[in-house]
């Protein structure tokens, strides 16, 4: 949440609010929105490791208040949305790509689904 008071801005604190979510529903928030670095050579292994979630590239040394290399959706390990705005648009269109695509929820994100 240091976030919203180093940079207040509407897509910032709707951010906030999706992990706050997860963090309110006793589930860890790191299953929904991944983090990684633009530096990490390990990025590609564990984008394909992953089931269903956002994922955020940050530039390395950017500052909280700095846009984000890329923000997209995964599904089955697969990037299916790239370039994306902010992560509140992705959350809602994973929700989209989920209930279009008929697939079943991650058990791990029960509640927040």
């Amino acid at each position: 949440m240091l976030a919203i008071s180093e940079d207040d801005n509407v897509h910032t604190r709707r951010a906030c609010i999706f992990r706050s979510l997860c963090a309110y529903l006793n589930e860890d928030h790191e299953k929904l929105v991944k983090e990684y670095l633009d530096t990490d050579l390990e990025v590609d292994s564990n984008m394909e490791e992953t089931v269903m979630g956002v994922y955020v590239i940050l530039k390395d040394g950017a500052l909280p208040d700095d846009d984000p290399h890329d923000i997209g959706v995964l599904i089955e390990g697969v990037e299916v949305l790239t370039c994306l705005g902010n992560i509140a648009l992705a959350c809602a269109l994973l929700f989209g790509l989920i209930y279009c695509l008929d697939l079943s929820y991650p058990a791990e994100l029960k509640c927040t689904f």
